[in-house]
């Protein structure tokens, strides 16, 4: 049995939150039983021909960032599904249901894998076999390369917002576009390191300025915390992408000038590297500069909305 949960989510630019229906999956992965929130649109929606779209959240954000995505979207007859990994569902959300924060030291890289897998084969997220779109932001590309090939094959076409390919210069490169806007917590590495290899403390970096959202920090702040080490130190690292995984896929990047972490011209190189390992990749620039978050937004969930509506 499947445990239903309605729940109610901010975004940035509205005032009031979004409907969404949250359902818990069990999944076995380490040596450890998790539940998994899973999210989808709360209303029943006629969906189309396009594939349903399985989204990857970046680096400690729980999957309810796609709510105004998965809204849109559905609006559009696609289906979109988010979920969380171990530790990352804010605090209370599904009241009494609410997986605990402190799941996020089993949030390791072979854990994500499993879960990913399990939401593949589970009938009541995919249909068994059916085509489907992955999407990832941020650090969400770690997992989308993460993939197995039996899962990959299912794969129509990937979705990658707001990322990189990973390096210490990737790294390095979003630290300065923190410290030159005066938003970097501070230059201490180690800090840097704990906290998901970008400065925290300050919204505004991932979120945009106060005066253009309509949520404020103290609800916006509960959709990210810290993530699993794991998954930092890989950032840091070339050759995370599995180079081999990509020849033949379909790649749709979607970059926002208005991004301080992976800004176009970072999202260009991801796509030139792509495209050099075989990939029919093409890049997406939003024409409002919005923040990394930029799905939170109306203009960013729309433009995404409408390129996963077109997938055959």
């Amino acid at each position: 049995m499947i445990d239903i949960v309605r729940i109610a989510v901010h975004a940035g630019d509205e005032r009031e939150p979004i409907p969404l229906t949250a359902s818990l999956r069990e999944v076995e992965a380490g040596g450890h039983r998790f539940a998994v929130p899973v999210y989808t649109a709360d209303r029943d929606a006629r969906y189309g021909t396009a594939p349903p779209v399985l989204c990857f959240a970046g680096g400690g954000s729980s999957g309810v960032v796609f709510a105004k995505l998965i809204r849109r979207a559905a609006e559009r007859g696609v289906k979109v599904v988010a979920f969380d990994v171990p530790g990352h569902t804010p605090a209370g959300l599904l009241g009494a249901r609410t997986p605990p924060a402190s799941d996020l030291r089993f949030a390791s890289p072979r854990v994500r894998r499993r879960i990913a897998a399990r939401l593949f084969d589970d009938p009541t997220v995919l249909a068994p076999g059916e085509r489907v779109q992955v999407l990832g932001h941020s650090a969400g590309v770690l997992d989308v390369a993460d993939l197995d090939p039996a899962r990959r094959r299912r794969v129509a076409r990937f979705a990658l917002l707001g990322t990189g390919v990973p390096s210490f210069a990737s790294m390095r490169g979003a630290l300065r576009a923190a410290q030159a806007q005066g938003l970097a917590s501070d230059g201490d590495w180690r800090s840097i390191l704990r906290t998901r290899a970008l400065p925290t403390g300050h919204p505004d970096f991932h979120f945009g300025a106060r005066e253009h959202r309509a949520a404020g920090d103290e609800l916006l702040a509960r959709y990210q915390g810290d993530e699993h080490w794991a998954v930092v130190a890989r950032l840091f690292l070339p050759g995370q992408l599995s180079a081999r995984h990509w020849s033949g896929a379909r790649v749709e990047l979607v970059a926002s000038a208005g991004d301080p972490i992976a800004p176009p011209r970072v999202m260009q190189r991801l796509a030139d590297w792509l495209v050099a390992r075989g990939a029919d990749a093409r890049l997406h620039v939003l024409d409002q500069p919005l923040p990394h978050m930029f799905m939170m937004f109306e203009e960013g969930a729309e433009r995404v909305a409408e390129l996963l509506a077109t997938a055959a």
